[in-house]
């Protein structure tokens, strides 16, 4: 068999480097198909310890757990051909063509090659119900407390003497029926805890069923190991990292431009109003008045001007005055002033947060009109872990992101 092993938490894919069909394997004998069988569930235990995937590993075990019960119910018979088989237990050759397709053909679940051992050895003409676990559920437990809850299912849970073990662990059988078994603990102080990443440890519990009848003897027993996942989350910091809308603008060079009038009697006054083009905006903060003059010739009371409105859309000058002069005299004022304008443009710039305790009870706000890009874990030893829509660091933990109220959290899977 050829392993290939998958990045990360993945499952793995089994290959037969000479592939076998179901159509195939009626000339082969009992004895070879189930060496075919205990050898990929070998490879599928050796690549979960390798990956520290649990459900590798549980997929491994069934299968070596149901090559084993086939020995044990076909010992005199290994030499017999699958057609002989057949003959005589269709249902037992329909799940037994299963398995050998699910341990020689690419899957992307372990669940594939669980269901199929479970389902041969439900078939099995054994002396006694053999107990078998198949899946394993547990909480990603907080080292500050240490509280686990373990749910294991199978089939004939409730045969065979049971006995936990987990160094540095403290473990109650909560429930057990004969398809399920709960186990609660909490962790205490594991010497035998792995550290992954230096984010979160393993560790290690065994589950063992002991029994003196059936095909097994009294002095073996079946082992089926899991591991229960803590997190020290008072050691990880966190930040986030999204897209914001930023408006940018683009300012023209400064603009010059002059009012004046005349005398109209003895009083005059008169209005500008300055209006930028659209899509310019005017910068008032550039607006100044670069020349005042009221008209030298003529004597002059009460002239000034005042700026009425001001704003990114309109400025007004307001001038007035009242000037004494012969008629034939050029009274007036003349002013002349500078300004800026400018256009607004819509950029997306990505921001990152600063790094913050993280709280796995709470979610991460980001601004409202902005695309969350990722969110990043820091662990105690610097290393950081990245989870978004394309990337997940660690394959029990995944994202969600609540893109209707601008959260993001972590959740186990």
């Amino acid at each position: 068999m050829k392993l290939y092993r998958s990045l990360g938490f993945g499952f793995a894919m089994l290959v037969s480097s000479a592939s076998i069909s179901s159509a195939d394997i009626s000339g082969l004998t009992i004895g070879s198909l189930i060496d075919q069988a205990r050898e990929a569930g070998e490879e599928l235990i050796s690549q979960g310890q390798l990956a520290i995937n649990d459900n590798l590993i549980t997929a491994g075990q069934v299968a070596v757990f149901a090559a084993n019960a086939l020995a044990a119910a076909y010992e005199d018979q290994l030499d017999k051909t699958f057609a002989e088989i057949e003959a005589t237990n269709d249902q037992l050759s329909d799940e037994l063509r299963r398995l050998i397709e699910a341990t020689e053909t690419p899957f992307d679940s372990a669940s594939d090659i669980v269901n199929s051992s479970g389902a041969v050895v439900a078939r099995l003409p054994l002396a006694s119900e053999v107990p078998a676990i198949t899946d394993a559920v547990s909480n990603l437990v907080d080292r500050e407390d240490g509280v686990f809850e373990l749910n294991l299912s199978s089939f004939n849970l409730e045969f065979g003497e049971l006995r936990l073990s987990g160094n540095g662990t403290e473990l109650q059988l909560t429930e057990r029926l004969s398809t399920s078994i709960r186990i609660t603990g909490s962790i205490i102080d594991d010497p035998d805890a792995l550290l992954v990443d230096g984010f979160f440890y393993r560790h290690p519990i065994r589950i063992s069923f002991v029994n003196d009848g059936g095909w097994w003897s009294s002095d073996e027993q079946l082992d089926f190991t899991y591991s229960i996942t803590s997190v020290d989350w008072s050691e990880v910091q966190s930040r986030v990292t999204y897209n914001s809308q930023v408006v940018d603008r683009i300012y023209s060079d400064e603009m010059t431009a002059a009012g004046s009038h005349p005398r109209v009697g003895r009083r005059h006054q008169y209005q500008v109003d300055v209006v930028p083009t659209s899509p310019n905006k005017i910068d008032p903060t550039s607006f100044r008045i670069t020349r005042w003059s009221p008209h030298s010739e003529c004597q002059s009371r009460n002239t000034g001007y005042t700026i009425q409105e001001i704003s990114e859309q309109r400025i007004r000058i307001f001038v007035y005055g009242k000037e004494e002069g012969g008629y034939d005299r050029d009274c007036g004022t003349e002013l002349s002033y500078v300004y800026r304008t400018f256009q607004e443009l819509l950029n997306l710039v990505s921001i990152t947060t600063e790094w913050e305790p993280y709280d796995p009870t709470q979610a991460i706000g980001y601004p409202d009109q902005s695309d969350f890009l990722n969110l990043e874990l820091r662990t105690e030893d610097g290393t950081i872990l990245t989870f978004s829509e394309d990337s997940n660091a660690i394959g029990f933990l995944e994202l969600v992101d609540a893109e209707e109220i601008n959260q993001v959290r972590l959740r186990q899977q």
